[in-house]
């Protein structure tokens, strides 16, 4: 009987013990939530958000996703204002003139929410707006030659304004292309001997020749020339006399560094409809060159203007083989330097005027 009150006696310590015990070993730390590791957004960056329009200072762009994996190397680029696409992994940019330009970035199926640089100061640079001449030796038998005009017309698209175009027509006889015009051969000549059809020259520099008829090749020799900052600026005004079939110009030429310069012009056409080889019976060819002035290669007769100086160039009158319609004609007027190369050029609208071009701030 004393057993059995001893065992009744320890019974509630042990228990408290044992209840102790179990509670002291109870695990009250909340779980961590399971990691989400899933891919959801993309976001662009840029390394800074202002930029000078110098075509040297550099912006830099990264695409990552909401995990922080950086994925600009398998990604594409995107200048919506430009609206060109860049090839993948290709996130460094400058340009050339004042904008703000915005990117987007694309990965696989996502898409970034787009990003802005402005680019600004241009006119530190280079005061007066400049435009690059590209002269193309084309023909209607030529069946390489419309994509030349097509990388030329793409290339426009996403850079505009940036150059005029100057078709040059050449064959065997006007029979066979009726823009043909001897002037061809001349420029192919001068230009070191050109024989191959389409050829396209930057600014009559014999060492930009190209007969690629890549979009981005064309491109490249684009850029190339804009970098060389123009030092004059072209206005001019020009009247059509219906009965001759001539156009008078009158232009001036503004210098804001000084140097040697002399005026040329070319008159060119817009929506001629031809036969062409590679293309249709009813091609439409733009930018036909028709009429040319006696120095459109270039002279040794040359003004040399000091720095901030303007010069009057005499009146010049040129006469059409064919009937002109003004509503599709345009005068190219363009500053031929010491070395007969192409600093500035300029377009207008047969009775109308164009004035002195600077850049903006």
């Amino acid at each position: 009987m004393k057993y059995f009150k001893s065992i009744i006696s320890i019974l509630p310590v042990t228990l408290s013990l044992i209840l102790f015990t179990a509670c002291s070993n109870s695990d009250t730390t909340e779980p961590e939530p399971p990691v989400d590791d899933t891919r959801k957004s993309i976001s662009i960056l840029a390394d800074k958000t202002t930029a000078e329009a110098n075509g040297t200072d550099v912006i830099t762009l990264r695409v990552v996703d909401n995990l922080g994996e950086d994925l600009t190397e398998s990604s594409f680029i995107t200048n919506e204002t430009t609206g060109t696409i860049n090839r993948k992994g290709v996130n460094t940019f400058t340009y050339m003139e004042n904008a703000t330009l915005t990117f987007t970035a694309r990965f696989e199926d996502y898409e970034s929410k787009p990003v802005e640089v402005v680019f600004q100061n241009r006119k530190n640079y280079e005061f007066y707006k400049k435009r690059v001449a590209i002269f193309k030796m084309t023909g209607t038998w030529c069946v390489n030659c419309p994509g030349m005009a097509s990388a030329l017309k793409q290339l426009d698209s996403t850079m505009p304004d940036k150059f005029y175009e100057i078709a040059l027509h050449a064959s065997t006889s006007v029979a066979s292309d009726p823009f043909h015009t001897n002037a061809t051969a001349m420029f192919a000549t001068a230009m070191g001997g050109l024989n191959a059809f389409p050829t396209s020259v930057f600014n009559l520099k014999s060492a930009t020749a190209t007969s690629n008829t890549s979009a981005t090749s064309l491109r490249n020799a684009l850029e190339s020339e804009l970098f060389d900052a123009a030092t004059c600026a072209i206005k001019a005004e020009t009247s059509y006399n219906i009965a001759e079939k001539s156009v008078t110009i009158n232009a001036r030429i503004k210098s804001d560094k000084g140097g040697a310069y002399e005026l040329a012009y070319i008159i060119v056409r817009d929506g001629l409809v031809a036969e062409q080889v590679g293309g249709d019976s009813d091609y439409v060819h733009n930018n036909t060159a028709i009429v040319f002035s006696n120095n459109f290669l270039g002279s040794t007769d040359k003004v040399t203007l000091n720095a901030g100086e303007e010069y009057a160039a005499p009146t010049i009158t040129m006469t059409s083989y064919m009937d002109i319609d003004p509503a599709d004609t345009r005068v190219l007027v363009y500053a031929l330097t010491a070395n007969n190369e192409v600093n500035n050029i300029i377009s207008l609208p047969i009775g109308e005027s164009v004035d002195y071009e600077e850049n903006k701030d």
